[in-house]
């Protein structure tokens, strides 16, 4: 038994496995594929898992509690404890009870079932139908209670109740991970499942038909039975299925020995590639399944960053559209794990933050659309390349090949790309400002030596104020210029954060007009102080006969130089906190 048994059979089986698993590489390409190969082919496993989908959306009006109620921690507790109250009434049930213990164990279960169909309800209500149902557990829940009201219509008199009953433990697949994740890999070998369980079929039905012809006429005895027997192909099936358990086959086999003497070697040869080889080969690939699986879960660190990487873009992605403006991409990035995003200051001492950005956005390479959005599966896909050390070059010369049918292109416009022109448009504003700010100081020196009135309170180089006063200037003198006429008085607090360009736009918010500020950067907004700015005439009461701004409305540099003489400009610095 040691030697025969355990040792040349299993190495006999063993060595039959291992040549089936290396051809079965081989006819997937697995055995020819070089270490970047396979490691695309695990990025890809990972993206598989990495799949963002809508979250529900608080409704408005009555269902918004109830969208609460269903969204709690405490809501899912309530939940597994039903479900554990549930198994334990399943094991509660016995053999000859009495009439009163069936009838509380009924109650008990009428209100289970109760209250899953609560949860069903209230959960359709909260997140709606479409979302609920979207679901493959929600949908096993519904499928499972439905099944309970069966049996309860039903009553006991049927003994299928008792599988309707057990049914409700299926509905720990929706709260147990550890469980979803065995039947979700046991639901993508299926294939694989098929091709084994197909050449197990005909083996199956070939030594049928050889048992039909050979032991057809064997009369009945002690084993050989009215269901044990090779009288036609139903039977035999029958009969090989429980030799093939080794129940007995030895048995059947001295019976039909008696009689012809082909029962030996057709039950030898039937047990070696039957229950030895076929079986063994269908038990490799489940075991094989499951260690590809086990594989990709050994990539826990890389999963828990693409999970989280996942669960932040449903942040800003509620609706699973899976598009993103570049803006909030970049506010993402930054938030990564130091896989992803490194922290540590450049090598060769460089102290520009904008160029360690632009090297960390370089490596990514995430593609950009021309709307100036990312592709939730474009930006997924660049991480994934980046944890598992593959440089896009490599990636698309591996994807350009048949592999598994994946492809990955070439992006001309790339999401460092979008961040140098950003950083250019930003640095050439900041320079125009600038030059703002010096022709403006010049211009207030200008006035002081000719002795314009120029009231300063408590004036501080507030930079921002200046541009205000520009700004508020130009659009004083377009105004004047529509509409004929120039205010002899004109005062205006800015008491909310306002861009430092186009006179027009400030002129609107001056006028009471509102104004969307979503799409502006942070730093275009004044948050410095709160600038009031006045326009009065002075002592010599010179405005009927000299208007402000008059012909003078595009420069405000001339603006101001034709009107200070005439009118007098306070720049004056709120004591409030700056907002």
């Amino acid at each position: 038994m040691v030697v025969g048994q355990f040792f040349a059979v299993n190495l006999f089986i063993g060595v039959l496995v291992d040549r089936f698993l290396d051809q079965r590489r081989r006819g997937e390409g697995h055995a020819l594929l070089t270490p970047t190969q396979q490691q695309w082919i695990l990025v890809q496993k990972v993206l598989f898992r990495a799949e963002v989908r809508g979250e529900p959306q608080r409704p408005p009006g009555w269902r918004s509690p109830i969208f609460s109620l269903c969204s709690h921690w405490l809501f899912d507790l309530t939940m597994y404890i039903l479900i554990a109250a549930n198994s334990v009434l399943l094991s509660a049930y016995y053999y000859d009870m009495t009439q009163q213990v069936r009838n509380t164990l009924d109650t008990i279960n009428i209100i289970l079932i109760s209250l899953f169909t609560l949860e069903i309800v209230l959960k359709c209500i909260a997140f709606g139908p479409f979302s609920f149902f979207g679901l493959l557990w929600n949908r096993l829940d519904v499928f499972v209670v439905a099944l309970s009201w069966i049996g309860v219509a039903l009553g006991n008199q049927s003994a299928v109740v008792g599988v309707f009953r057990v049914s409700r433990l299926l509905m720990l697949l929706r709260k147990m991970k550890g469980l979803q994740t065995l039947f979700v890999t046991l639901y993508h070998a299926i294939p694989e499942f098929l091709n084994v369980a197909l050449v197990l079929m005909v083996l199956y039905f070939v030594f049928a038909i050889i048992g039909v012809q050979l032991f057809s006429n064997v009369p009945r005895g002690e084993t050989i039975s009215m269901y044990i027997n090779f009288e036609h192909a139903g039977t035999a099936l029958i009969t090989l299925y429980i030799m093939m358990t080794q129940e007995s086959w030895g048995d059947v086999t001295d019976e039909l020995a008696r009689n012809s003497t082909a029962a030996i070697p057709f039950s030898v040869t039937f047990m070696v590639i039957v229950s030895w080889v076929a079986i063994n080969l269908l038990v490799t690939v489940v075991i094989d399944v499951f260690g590809e699986a086990e594989a990709t879960e050994k990539q826990d660190a890389s999963l828990r960053v693409i999970d989280h990487f996942r669960q932040v873009w449903c942040t800003y992605d509620p609706n699973g559209s899976k598009l993103l403006p570049v803006s909030v991409v970049l506010r993402i990035l930054p938030t990564m794990p130091s896989s992803i995003w490194d922290r540590s200051p450049m090598k060769n001492g460089h102290s520009s933050p904008w160029v360690c950005v632009l090297r960390q956005l370089e490596r990514l390479h995430i593609p950009v659309d021309p709307s100036k959005r990312v592709r939730y599966e474009d930006c997924i896909g660049s991480l994934a390349l980046r944890l598992f050390s593959l440089s896009t070059s490599e990636a698309i010369h591996v994807s350009q090949s048949t592999i598994h049918g994946v492809s990955w292109q070439q992006s001309h416009f790339s999401i460092h790309h979008e961040f140098a022109a950003l950083m250019i448009s930003r640095t050439y504003r900041r320079y125009q400002a600038s030059r703002r700010e010096r022709l403006l100081e010049t211009q207030v020196r200008t006035l002081r030596d000719q002795h314009a009135i120029v009231v300063e309170t408590e004036l501080q180089p507030l930079r921002k104020a200046y541009h205000e006063a520009i700004n508020l200037i130009r659009w004083m003198a377009a105004r004047e210029n529509r509409e004929g006429a120039a205010p002899a008085v004109f005062a205006q607090s800015l008491n909310e954060p306002i861009p430092s360009e186009d006179a027009f736009e400030i002129g609107r918010r001056a006028s009471g007009a509102s104004r969307n500020r979503d799409l502006l950067e942070p730093d275009d907004y004044i948050n410095d102080a709160n600038v009031e700015i006045v326009f009065g005439a002075d002592d010599d009461d010179t405005v009927a006969s000299t208007p402000p701004f008059s012909g003078l409305h595009q420069d405000p540099t001339v603006a101001m130089e034709a009107s200070m003489g005439a009118w007098t400009m306070s720049i004056l610095e709120d004591s409030r906190p700056s907002r």
